[in-house]
């Protein structure tokens, strides 16, 4: 990776620092790395420390004010402690929509530049679900699985279909949730099985249940299984 994007990160990171030095100290105790192998950001465990990990490309297109917005999210998921409530729940995807949810209405509208594609409660609500303000992950997951579950029953579960609905308040969150969430980065067979190793926001999970093609990406068609809390050098490997 170039030097270039290195400097654009710490220099945002100095920002970070003068503007919310509570913030600065997490981001100079951690790891960093670059890497083309998640879509955006994200922070994940490294040996005994943490690591923020960044795309490069993503960051380098974002406006000044966004990027240390990016970087103050990411210390915000280590500061209320996010990367430990894995293990706790069992929707991954959704525990990360709730995470963001809570998060970023710690991120005041100066650092939100144009580019800022934030997940956000606006005016009470969050993709046609009321949602409190300020009221914690376990209470956002809580409240957004009802919806999703109460989605589910209404729409037989068409799992993966979502696209042939066309109104019903869980089907904003589904296309967040849902089966076409998952990054390809790696695919194999193991045990016979055929998988898709993927990252969404430093979460391994795999695929085994259909995948297509669409421009040129794979993209699956069936059901998310988290793999495990971990960095995202640190894959699972895959036979040929």
């Amino acid at each position: 990776m170039s030097i270039d994007s290195y400097q654009e990160v710490a220099k945002a990171g100095r920002t970070l620092m003068l503007k919310e030095p509570f913030y600065g100290l997490f981001l100079i105790g951690i790891n960093k790395e670059l890497s083309k192998g998640i879509q955006t950001a994200c922070v994940a465990k490294d040996n005994i420390n943490l690591k923020l990990v960044v795309n490069p490309e993503y960051f380098e297109k974002q406006d000044t004010m966004t990027r240390v917005a990016i970087l103050k999210h990411e210390m915000l998921h280590i500061a209320m402690q996010h990367l430990g409530m894995f293990d706790q729940f069992e929707n991954k995807r959704l525990l990360n929509v709730a995470a963001d949810l809570e998060i970023n209405q710690y991120i005041s509208t100066e650092l939100k530049g144009s580019t800022w594609e934030g997940l956000d409660i606006i005016d009470g609500e969050f993709k046609g679900v009321k949602l409190p303000l300020k009221a914690g992950t376990r209470v956002y997951y809580d409240m957004l699985q009802k919806e999703l579950d109460e989605y589910e029953k209404q729409n037989g579960n068409q799992n993966g279909n979502s696209g042939n609905v066309n109104e019903g308040v869980g089907v904003g969150v589904m296309e967040l949730v849902g089966v076409n969430a998952c990054v390809e980065v790696s695919v194999g067979v193991i045990d016979g099985v055929r998988l898709i190793v993927g990252v969404i926001e430093g979460v391994f999970v795999k695929v085994t249940d259909g995948v297509k093609v669409l421009d040129g990406e794979f993209v699956s068609v069936g059901v998310i299984e988290p793999v495990g809390v971990i960095g995202v050098d640190e894959g699972v490997k895959l036979g040929t």
